[in-house]
């Protein structure tokens, strides 16, 4: 089973399609028409579909509550997967568990709790679910990998490997990556033991001492630049790094080459900067002409050969309201297809239907149905 992890209010418009720079979600029922068509052009269409479901500002189905049952209520949000098949899984950071739910939007089980035993969590930040249904979480508590396995009596916990510093991780086959900004290569391969390779994919971050007054300021900035969303493709044999904070976008074979590097084209560019007059002191930078900046919250496949990158532009230095869209990747060259707006953010995508996000008035996913003549691309 393929799936995809990440972590957007009406008023729905079209960007232009750019091409980027590149170098080589308890309801009705829903039904489950099976994975996304492959046709070279397919995602044209389903581009289509999605910007018409979420025009409607109809959801069929929503997944939260601002109280009552337990099972339905959220803390706060912290990652979102959904699959092929539309299950979610949805990590609360607030009460340290993952809570489960099938396609119907109803609750089916809960993994983990607050804790550093086997199973527990101190900072839960990504859920992926192979192939065999098995359940890895990623903990930046010790950059923990923790697996969970249906049970009997609800899911089990099976393993898990401590790798110290991974932030963010994706799988081919039994093999996990991991994502270490903080290293001489930034990507690494986790042993059967937790020990990592010396990895592949040199830093990007930029930032002096001088510039900082402080080289372990400096040291912060660089590694936060390097901070990325993971996402694998095991029929490519690929590896894509989404950094969160600049425009690069960047793929690798498992074993380390480079495949393709793209510069996503009208990215406001944020980070952090030195606090004029206060030495040792940063905040918040963004662009400086609008304000704002660009951060990536999701990546998830759209169709076999094409991915959808979710961002948002929020203001830092101006107060401003919060602009989401996404954008189209190839995986084949890396070249940005399109780039849509959208009213909220969008978390994942199935045949059928788009998966939103919204935190206030209080957490909850939404479920739009894609029309189905354009959701078969047809």
């Amino acid at each position: 089973m393929r799936s995809a992890s990440g972590l957007l209010f009406l008023a729905l418009s079209t960007g232009s399609w750019a091409h980027g720079q590149t170098s080589i979600w308890p309801g009705s029922r829903l039904p489950n028409y099976g994975a996304l068509p492959s046709q070279a052009d397919d995602w044209k269409p389903i581009l289509s579909a999605v910007q018409s479901a979420l025009a409607s500002n109809r959801p069929v189905q929503i997944i939260g509550e601002l109280d009552g049952d337990r099972n339905y209520t959220f803390g706060s949000i912290s990652a979102i997967e959904v699959s092929d098949d539309g299950r979610v899984r949805v990590i609360d950071r607030q009460a340290l568990e993952i809570k489960a739910f099938d396609a119907n939007g109803k609750f089916k089980s809960t993994i983990g709790r607050g804790g550093g035993g086997p199973g527990e969590f101190r900072i839960p930040a990504e859920v992926q679910t192979d192939q065999n249904g098995d359940v890895h979480i990623l903990d930046l508590r010790g950059g923990q990998l923790s697996v969970f396995r249906d049970g009997p009596n609800g899911p089990e916990f099976v393993r898990s490997l401590r790798t110290d510093s991974a932030r963010a991780f994706c799988r081919i086959a039994n093999e996990y990556f991991v994502l270490t900004p903080a290293g001489p290569n930034i990507v690494r391969r986790v042993g059967p033991n937790g020990l990592l390779s010396p990895g592949f994919g040199k830093p990007t971050g930029v930032g002096d001492a001088k510039a900082f007054g402080d080289e372990k300021m400096a040291a912060a900035s660089r590694r936060r630049q390097d901070q990325a969303l993971m996402y694998c493709d095991a029929s490519r044999d690929l590896i894509v790094l989404v950094h969160k904070e600049t425009p690069l976008v960047r793929s690798f074979s498992r074993n380390g080459v480079p495949r393709w590097e793209t510069q996503l084209q009208a990215y406001r560019k944020g980070g952090v900067a030195p606090v004029q007059g206060r030495p040792g002191w940063f905040g918040e930078s963004a662009d400086p002409q609008s304000g704002t900046r660009h951060q990536a919250h999701a990546v998830f496949r759209v169709t076999d050969s094409v991915i959808a990158i979710s961002l948002i532009e929020d203001g830092v230095t101006r107060r401003s309201v919060p602009k989401y869209e996404l954008r189209m990747i190839s995986l084949q060259n890396g070249r940005e297809l399109a780039r849509i707006s959208t009213h909220q953010k969008v978390v994942g995508l199935t045949r059928t239907h788009v998966y939103t996000y919204a935190d206030l008035p209080y957490p909850r996913i939404m479920v739009y149905a894609l029309p189905p003549s354009r959701a078969t691309g047809q």
